[in-house]
């Protein structure tokens, strides 16, 4: 049974006979105070004097400490031989001893989850339209108020039309250095998370290392590419250029990576003209194949910076603009992320079109389906709400069916 008496008398006559070990001391009773449990280790210190090490052996068991060969000594609190039940008391009288006030672990705890609440309050008044980032923030965490704010910056930046970036310029604008996303991979994954929660996409590996060149941080712009078809003739620094319609003349498609789009100032097309988006490679070859006329973009999946400057660049009165692509969620989010530039409609992909290849529809696992349902009932908005009720209920419909159809 553990004797507090006991444990006193022992600390007082350790700091008698062993001055300089009452420093130690007193930063274990530090914390002790804070953390208020017996677990984990402490480090005591380095190379300590013979003085130091034989008034801790007076005080805690030969088990609990143990001297590493590079000469570090080190505290297992778990070794120290108090049950459960006695901890508090122990805790209670070496800090009494070492005259250090123990924190209210309980209120302590409860004033860290006001302030996280807070912080996350102040962030969704400032930036409302992340909210779906706030939303997934623990508010028992703790969080750095600048930090949170600087990567609120960031995503904000990344999310609007920019020119493409390297990691080092990312860093030094939002970060106050250029290194600041080298050193700290935690900074990079929080900003990946927090872009592929805010478009509502998986965390997965794969999108993390897609997502960025979605939104333009690439170390070399011509990594951002879009491939396109049609007789497109562009104006750049005052000059004509036509080698997109030459191409297309001859059947063949032209890509463009940013440093070719950089500074476009219009697009110019023949009348009576209609866009195509297509989501995947093998469609998009066999539009061209079809001889489907138009000009058709092929997306690669969400649309990277280059899609979205070609997509904005297409004069707003063509006759129409399409989308074709899966009617999965993702699919469908392509297709309203375009939307929002240019109003579009759903080309062989509609519900009609989903409806009329039922049979050759493809059932969604449970995860995905009930991500689409938590999407849908989030946006209520969403304008292609129909089809995705719809294929939560019976399935989606790829693409490539129609190529076997």
């Amino acid at each position: 049974m553990f004797d507090s008496n006991s444990l006193q008398r022992a600390l007082h006559h350790v700091i008698d006979r062993h001055p300089t070990a009452e420093p130690f001391l007193l930063r274990l009773a530090e914390r002790l105070a804070k953390r208020g449990t017996l677990i984990g280790r402490f480090k005591l210190g380095d190379r300590l004097s013979p003085d130091v090490l034989e008034a801790f052996s007076a005080l805690f068991p030969n088990t609990a400490l143990v001297q590493n060969p590079d000469g570090s000594v080190y505290l297992h609190l778990d070794r120290i031989g108090i049950c459960p039940e006695e901890s508090e008391i122990w805790i209670d009288t070496f800090c009494s001893v070492m005259n250090v006030e123990r924190i209210n672990q309980h209120e302590a705890s409860a004033q860290a989850n006001r302030d996280a609440a807070l912080k996350l309050d102040r962030c969704r008044l400032l930036y409302p339209e992340m909210m779906p980032i706030w939303d997934s923030i623990q508010t028992n965490s703790a969080q750095d108020q600048t930090e949170l704010l600087r990567l609120a910056d960031a995503v904000q930046f990344l999310t609007l039309d920019h020119d493409p970036l390297g990691f080092a310029e990312l860093g030094a604008r939002f970060f106050e250095n250029s290194k600041a996303l080298k050193r700290n991979p935690s900074l990079v994954r929080r900003l990946e998370e927090w872009l592929l929660i805010l478009r509502d996409d998986e965390i997965t590996d794969e999108s993390r290392r897609k997502v960025w060149v979605d939104y333009g941080v690439v170390e070399n712009a011509t990594a951002i590419k879009v491939t396109l078809f049609g007789p497109i003739v562009y104006w750049k620094n005052g000059e004509r250029f036509d080698w997109i319609a030459r191409l297309h003349e001859l059947g063949e498609t032209a890509t463009l990576s940013w440093d070719n789009l950089h500074g476009i100032e219009s697009f110019e097309l023949p009348a009576n003209m209609e866009v195509i988006t297509c989501e995947n490679e093998t469609p998009f070859t066999s539009l061209i194949r079809e001889g489907v006329e138009g000009v058709i973009v092929y997306t690669a999946g969400y649309p990277n910076s280059a899609v979205k400057k070609v997509y904005r660049l297409l004069p707003d009165l063509m006759t129409a603009f399409k989308h074709w692509g899966d009617t999965d969620l993702d699919g469908l989010r392509i297709a309203d992320m375009l939307h929002r530039i240019h109003p579009l409609q759903l080309w062989r992909c509609s519900l009609r079109d989903i409806q009329s290849h039922r049979q050759q529809l493809l059932p969604l696992t449970s995860s995905k389906r009930s991500r689409a349902a938590a999407f849908l009932a989030d946006h209520p908005d969403f304008p292609f709400s129909e089809e995705l009720s719809y294929v939560i209920e019976n399935g989606w419909l790829e693409q490539e069916v129609w190529q076997h159809s």
